[in-house]
């Protein structure tokens, strides 16, 4: 039935302000970026950066930089140390460390830059670009996706400390987009990578073993071992050291730290008894809600795969907030979906995620001191609480337009 051209006229207005309005959001979270991501991120101490260039260091002279002593050392006498009192801990495997030695041969306020203005731009660029084409070339997809990583403050977060989350993010976006392809030694190796740097990403060979078929598990266990036999030949003893102590003392956690955003932050500081039975309860639910949902065929992987970028935030009982830039991976996978499919999402549904986000995204000083007394307590993990929301409203919101739409993998 043909419409009437009011209704036609009428509807190509709405379409125009919306457009406006996704273009001007656009425009304002590209300034925004430009200022908090570009100018300020030019200058400052990089706090998490420059242990591992320090550790690089350690790496070259061939030290251990597990070892505080020879940590320090290193900071001191490329001066990103200023005390000799303490240092940041290097808490991630030898391999990122390993990627940073050329960064070794200049100097550290240049390595600094580098690292969180050039880096961050050439990674955001190359995510923009894999997003892209995973949207089918839609333009409008992507600048969405791109206003709302402009306007999240984990990002910030992130440059600011020169930590190594949007590298991350990248390898995990990459090894996606090759598996898509069927490129799964290439795909194996980008996510490799990942968990050889931030150990958790290793849950993302879960859906990709059990998701790929009898044929293909092998390619990504030869690709894995392969990438960890390279990095393991040169750093042996580090590795060793690593696996033994390092990795053991960190996955217990970072104690009652403010910053500690995680569930068993939470109940650390607030001396809950039974923690730990409460933390490994969540890990528990966590893992048996992706292996359920990996089982049910329509399930399409896309939905699997930004479930498991939520689900790998939850496990931990280390969280810190720029951690929760991960969700990147999450939000392009439900602006696909809302945009591609015929069915509206629920509005009672898709609130979860939004709230979420907007919990996530705004620059809040949850760890205000005047904030530890109970019940104010619980408003130190608002962006917990965003999580679980934003993890709610993805799950509800996806599952509701599958069942909709009926789609078979």
């Amino acid at each position: 039935m043909n419409q009437p051209p009011d209704k036609i006229e009428s509807d190509a207005k709405i379409a125009k302000l919306l457009i406006f309005f996704l273009l001007s959001i656009f425009v304002y979270s590209l300034i925004y970026y430009c200022y908090h991501g570009i100018l300020q991120a030019r200058s400052g101490r990089k706090t998490d950066f420059d242990p591992y260039i320090s550790g690089a260091l350690c790496l070259k002279n061939i030290k251990n930089p597990y070892v505080a002593v020879n940590l320090l050392e290193a900071a001191k006498s490329i001066g990103a140390q200023k005390n000799d009192i303490s240092i940041n801990r290097c808490v991630y495997p030898p391999l990122f460390m390993q990627l940073l030695l050329p960064f070794t041969k200049i100097d550290i306020s240049k390595a600094r830059v580098i690292w969180s203005v050039i880096f961050s731009i050439f990674f955001l660029i190359c995510i923009t670009a894999a997003v892209y084409q995973m949207t089918g070339n839609n333009l409008l997809c992507s600048a969405i996706f791109l206003s709302m990583l402009f306007l999240f403050n984990p990002l910030y977060i992130t440059i600011a400390l020169g930590q190594v989350n949007l590298f991350i993010v990248f390898l995990i976006i990459y090894s996606y987009y090759f598996y898509k392809k069927k490129l799964y030694l290439i795909s194996s190796g980008f996510i490799t990578a990942a968990a050889l740097i931030k150990i958790i990403p290793a849950i993302f060979f879960l859906p990709f073993l059990v998701r790929s078929g009898n044929k293909n598990i092998l390619k990504f266990c030869v690709a894995s071992i392969v990438l960890f036999l390279i990095s393991y030949i040169y750093s042996v003893a580090e590795y060793n050291y690593y696996f033994s102590y390092v990795l053991p003392q960190f996955s217990g956690g970072a104690g009652d730290s403010v910053y500690n955003i995680s569930f068993w932050g939470m109940l650390d500081r607030m001396n809950f008894r039974y923690k730990n039975i409460a933390a490994f309860i969540l890990q528990g639910l966590t893992l048996l809600i992706l292996l359920h949902s990996l089982l049910i065929k329509k399930y399409e992987n896309d939905f699997i795969f930004g479930l498991t970028t939520c689900l790998s935030l939850l496990i931990p009982k280390t969280l810190w907030e720029h951690h929760l830039l991960l969700l990147a991976i999450p939000i392009f996978i439900m602006i696909k979906y809302i945009h591609s499919s015929k069915v509206k999402p629920v509005l009672s549904r898709i609130i979860f995620t939004v709230a979420g986000f907007a919990l996530i995204a705004m620059d809040m000083k949850y760890y205000d001191e005047r904030l530890n007394e109970f019940p104010l307590i619980f408003f130190q993990y608002i962006k917990f609480f965003g999580l679980v929301f934003f993890t709610l409203g993805y799950y509800l919101t996806l599952t509701n337009i599958l069942e909709k739409n009926n789609k078979k993998i």
